[in-house]
């Protein structure tokens, strides 16, 4: 199944998917905070993401690094993972302190932890994004096209250099990982729905363009295609396109209106963050079936299964505790 055109771009399209949707969903929060309240309320945001994001990280941090190396069960031979012991406390430093994404572009990933280098991209978007939006408040969609431009600028500028010297070429590695042009994207669909962009919207929300999308995207992905420099924009501008109908169209925004559709979306962050757990003990098991569909199939299960424990007896008390205290 890994030579079949969708497997080898879905995982790293499905993290630009993220990001273009998590640069929406803030942006609206942070506007409707803005124009409501006259302000930004800084700490109530970020205490917010804390409680969401930092129980789960932390507990992954601890596995990744001073549980699962202890056990041979966990340790599985590949040449894309880097040893934690190689470099221990320099890359235990910078994940404490939410630099996963330096971690990884200085070296290679750390299994069962380095998925959460795009958490790394996340956090450092917070940090500046309701700022951006506080200030920029009158301008926010040229505000928003010039970064996208200036991380793409930035990003061939860097590409040129890294051919002189590895300092470049780390610097190089940490901007490609720090997408915040797929969150830009997502951003600017979000300006585009609540500041009431009337004739873009009407656009975008014509059933022949929003079904000439869904099909293009899906055979896009479908066939594997890249689209070069511009690969992860082209995707991004297409999420943000369905995101935006099923957000905000009201012909689509009950189509995904399903309990288990949304169960899956409350446990959709766990899912993240234990896949690779789950993917271990899959490959493990697969050992004796020597089947990859069956390794597929026990990897959706399991995260299912552990992302649902940790929901139900471990995220919920800080989540009840933000809905309470925030």
């Amino acid at each position: 199944m890994s030579n079949i055109p969708f497997f080898k771009i879905i995982g790293k399209l499905g993290v630009v998917l993220f990001f273009v949707l998590s640069g929406f969903l803030i942006s609206v929060l942070l506007l409707k905070e803005k124009d409501k309240l006259g302000k930004i309320l800084y700490k109530d945001f970020y205490m917010r993401r804390v409680l969401r994001i930092w129980p789960v990280y932390f507990l992954i941090l601890f596995l990744g690094f001073f549980v699962f190396p202890n056990f041979s069960f966990w340790n599985i031979p590949s040449s894309m993972f880097h040893p934690v012991s190689e470099n221990f406390w320099i890359k235990l430093l910078l994940y404490i302190i939410i630099l996963p994404n330096l971690s990884v572009a200085l070296f290679k990933e750390v299994a069962n932890v380095s998925q959460s280098w795009s958490l790394g991209t996340e956090e450092q978007f917070y940090l500046i994004w309701p700022l951006f939006i506080d200030k920029c408040r009158k301008f926010l969609l040229p505000g928003m096209i010039g970064i996208i431009l200036f991380y793409l600028g930035f990003k061939v500028l860097l590409g040129k250099l890294a051919i002189y010297d590895i300092i470049w070429q780390h610097l190089f590695n940490f901007w490609y990982l720090f997408k915040v042009d797929c969150m830009a994207i997502g951003g600017i669909f979000a300006v585009i729905y609540y500041d009431k962009y009337h004739a873009v919207t009407k656009f975008l929300f014509n059933k022949v363009v929003f079904l000439s999308v869904v099909i293009l995207t899906l055979s896009f992905l479908g066939f594997g295609l890249k689209f070069g420099f511009f690969h992860y924009d082209v995707y991004a501008i297409l999420f943000g396109v369905i995101i935006f109908n099923l957000a905000c169209n009201e012909r689509y925004k009950n189509l995904l209106e399903y309990k288990i559709l949304n169960y899956l979306g409350s446990i959709s962050y766990g899912m993240y963050m234990y896949h690779l757990i789950a993917l271990q003990i899959a490959i493990r098991c697969g050992i004796f079936f020597k089947n990859n569909l069956i390794i597929y199939i026990l990897t959706f299960a399991l995260t299912i299964l552990f992302s649902g424990i940790s929901y139900r007896y471990f995220e919920k008390y800080f989540l009840k505790f933000k809905r309470s205290h925030i």
